[in-house]
């Protein structure tokens, strides 16, 4: 983990690290896959849900309206299609929108979330956000490949696999629509970053085994660069632009992560 061709930022010291079996999503999350949360789970007209915004509607970039007495997708330049990835969405509307869909398919929450506390139940077998770690595997393809773009390491070929500021036209694009990585999982690189569980913090130099990240901090860490990201700072070691839990922007969105089954 971490860059090993000399030209990364100091906080990307490589090192070894081992991660358990875990399934990831082979897409960032979309609005339409969003939406049908927001009005399930009875959010709040304003998308606050246990005293937390999950979802900026007050931004003018936020393509979800709520509309009598339900939430709608209302297309603008940023998000043209209610299959690209959510966007606008706080840390925490992420991990409400976990828990909610470990509930629907009779999966255990993996969070217990309480306004801005936020504790994880590990051996759960709910969805949950991938760790920084976990995130990193799976965009390197499963950690076998030294890649520094998800799907490849020549820079002539990353448009084959990736959104960015050469061919996004400043915006998101439909989910899927690039080539995968070798592991099958699409815009790992560019389209929007995606939050992650883990704070932001140095890296340890010591080898480490699932690792979590800091037990406390001010931001939470964000991967594989947007729309509008150059070509540094989508490379898969890059992680120099946390966030805020309760930021949001229109090019920040998530994927989901569970463990895979008896680990």
């Amino acid at each position: 983990m971490g860059d090993i061709w000399g030209n990364g930022q100091g906080d990307e010291i490589p090192h070894q690290v081992s991660v358990n079996s875990f399934y990831i999503s082979k897409y960032e999350i979309t609005h339409h896959q969003y939406i049908k949360f927001l009005n399930n789970a009875n959010i709040d007209k304003k998308a606050y849900f246990k005293g937390n915004q999950l979802i900026d509607m007050d931004d003018r970039y936020c393509p979800i309206k709520f509309q009598d007495s339900s939430f709608i997708f209302v297309s603008n330049y940023f998000a043209f299609d209610k299959e690209c990835p959510v966007i606008e969405i706080t840390w925490y509307g992420a991990v409400a929108y976990c828990n909610w869909r470990s509930k629907q398919e009779n999966l255990t929450p993996c969070y217990t979330i309480k306004e801005r506390k936020v504790k994880c139940d590990w051996s759960a077998d709910g969805y949950r956000l991938p760790t920084e770690a976990e995130w990193e595997y799976a965009a390197r393809s499963g950690g076998q490949k030294d890649q520094k773009w998800s799907g490849t390491n020549q820079r002539e070929k990353v448009e084959l696999y990736a959104w960015y500021n050469l061919n996004s036209e400043f915006k998101s694009h439909k989910t899927g629509t690039k080539n995968p990585n070798s592991a099958g999982i699409y815009d790992m690189t560019g389209n929007v970053w995606e939050w992650c569980w883990d704070w932001y913090g140095q890296y340890s130099k010591s080898n480490q085994s699932n690792p979590r990240g800091p037990s406390h901090g001010q931001k939470k860490v964000i991967r594989g660069g947007g729309w509008h990201s150059g070509l540094y700072n989508i490379r898969n070691t890059y992680r120099c632009y946390p966030q805020h839990p309760i930021e949001s922007g229109n090019d920040i969105g998530f994927r989901v992560v569970k463990a895979a089954e008896g680990m």
